[in-house]
Order: C-alpha cells, then structure tokens, then sequence
C-alpha cells in the first residue's frame, strides 16, 4: 500500500506505507518445507502439523486481515497523545506525544508510519525525542507555522513535512488537513487541525487551537467540518469550543483529554455546557484510555485504566 502526501505547493511525494515483511513470509515458506516434509515422512502428523502452521501464519499476520480501526486517546495526565491504528495494517499514526512512551512500547510496534506534532507545547511533544529513538518512525508531520520546530528538528533524519492546510493525504481512509491556515505569534493558534475518515465515520482533531483558528476554519470550510468525533481543543479550555465552531462540527463524541485536578481547571463548566448540547462527553482523567472501534457503520467506545 503506498500514501501520497500531496502539497498543492509543492510536487506530489510518494511515502511507501505497507510492504509485507520479509521475515513473515520467510517463515510461511519454511513452515510450508516442514509440511511437505512431513507429508512424505510421516503421512499422520501431517493434519495437526498443518493446523498449527494455518494458526500460527494466521496469528503472525492479523494486521493484515483485521477490518476494525481503532484509536486510543491515551490517559496521559495534563497534556495529549493519541494513536491511530487503521484497519487492514494501512498505518499507524501517533498525534502528540506526551507521557505516552511507556504506553507505546507495550503495543509491541514495528513502525509508525506518520507522528503528528500538532504544536511545539511541551504537553503535546515531551516524548517526541523517546517515541523517535525507539519506534521506526517513517514520517514526522509538524506545523509549518510553529517556528520552535526548527530547533526541535533541526538534528533529525526522517523525512520531515511542514503541515498548513494544503496537505492531503490520499489513501483508502482520506486524511484532510485543515490547519493551521494563518502564521499567528502563539504557538497553540497554529496546530495543526486535521479530519479522517474511516469507514462512514469522521474524526476532527484540533491541538490546542484558540478561537481565532476556529474561525479561520469556519470561515473557509463551514460545513465540511462536520465530524462524528471531536477531539476537543486545549483540554477543554474555555479559549476554544467556540458555540460557532461546535454548530459547525456538530459532534456526535467529544474526547478531552487532561488531568485530574489540574491547576488549569480544565476542562471549563462553560465549554462542558456548550458540548453537552451536541455530543456524549468522555475525559480522560475519568475514563482513562478511551478506544474508539470502527467497522463499516458501526462505532463503539470502551474506556480502561
């Protein structure tokens, strides 16, 4: 499976995204040898051999068969960090990186094919420099306009894109960035805002953007902003969520992520208030993980600690 990163400023790039790995399909081979082996040598081993193999080729390669989509909004504490995991081994993306590692390296991941910075604030990027070193990260997404990336970036050899909203990525699940549009001064007013859809559902993520970016938004998108799911901005600060931008989305799940008794006191009563008219609300610090489960037309939620 190839991805295309599309910059209409720029020429289309080919990213490789899926490739079959070479030790997978070593091992079915040598299983196949042993089956034929054993066929000739031993006529009645040949059945349970066979099973165990099927199993065995099964299990090693149930990415590649498995339809459900997931994302995990990761229970992180004050900050953000989410991974995507689409269906069929098409990708896997990680949206911020706060106090996320540990949570990570439990997956047992061989790549990350997109890590997606949103801003540079330090609860939305603490572990990018861990998730880099460790993970075979393919692709490192981060806003254009966010000048504090230079420095952060500046020593590491991934292939690096500068995201605003001219960026597509064009794949079986299109991922549409919408964000940031204009160069504002404060680094949360230039995250990077992006939708995906997956099977017949839309998820809208939003950093930290204020209310200035919403309106950017509103005014050049309106209605295709609409999502089933929002991830709410800034942890639910009362800076963002604007009644505009929420009449737009129109979310039927609202994700906020934040901890518990922060000095912040996120999220805000005020924007609470506002998401309950449109959508069912789920906080980290109240539910822990939060996995979002697709296929086809059906969605479901399930939230651990």
């Amino acid at each position: 499976m190839n991805f295309y990163i599309n910059n209409l400023s720029k020429s289309m790039i080919l990213l490789s995204i899926k490739s079959f790995n070479i030790y997978i399909s070593s091992i079915y081979y040598l299983l196949l040898s042993f089956i034929f082996y054993f066929k000739i040598k031993n006529k009645k081993l040949i059945i349970p051999i066979s099973i165990i193999s099927f199993y065995f080729i099964l299990i090693i390669n149930f990415d590649y068969i498995n339809p459900l989509s997931k994302i995990t909004f990761i229970d992180v504490g004050q900050g953000d960090s989410t991974i995507i995991k689409l269906p069929y081994n098409e990708g896997i993306m990680v949206i911020d990186a706060y106090n996320s590692f540990s949570y990570l390296k439990t997956l047992g991941l061989n790549k990350i094919d997109y890590l997606v910075l949103t801003h540079s604030d330090s609860d939305h990027v603490g572990d990018y420099l861990k998730i880099i070193n460790y993970f075979n990260v393919k692709n490192i997404l981060y806003s254009k306009y966010d000048e504090l990336f230079d420095n952060l970036l500046s020593n590491i050899n991934i292939n690096k894109y500068p995201v605003d909203d001219n960026l597509r990525i064009n794949s079986k699940f299109n991922i549409e960035f919408f964000g940031p549009i204009n160069d504002y001064k404060d680094s949360n007013s230039v995250s990077i805002v992006f939708k995906i859809n997956i099977y017949n559902h839309s998820y809208l993520f939003t950093g930290d953007m204020e209310e200035k970016e919403e309106y950017d938004l509103v005014n050049k998108y309106s209605n295709k902003l609409k999502s089933d799911v929002l991830k709410v901005a800034h942890h639910g600060s009362n800076t963002s969520s604007s009644e505009l931008f929420l009449s737009y989305v129109r979310p039927k799940y609202c994700i906020i992520s934040c901890g518990k008794s922060n000095k912040y006191n996120f999220p805000s009563n005020i924007v609470l208030d506002r998401l309950k008219k449109y959508s069912d609300i789920y906080i980290t610090y109240e539910c822990g993980n939060i996995d979002i489960y697709s296929l086809n037309s059906k969605l479901w939620i399930n939230c651990f600690r």
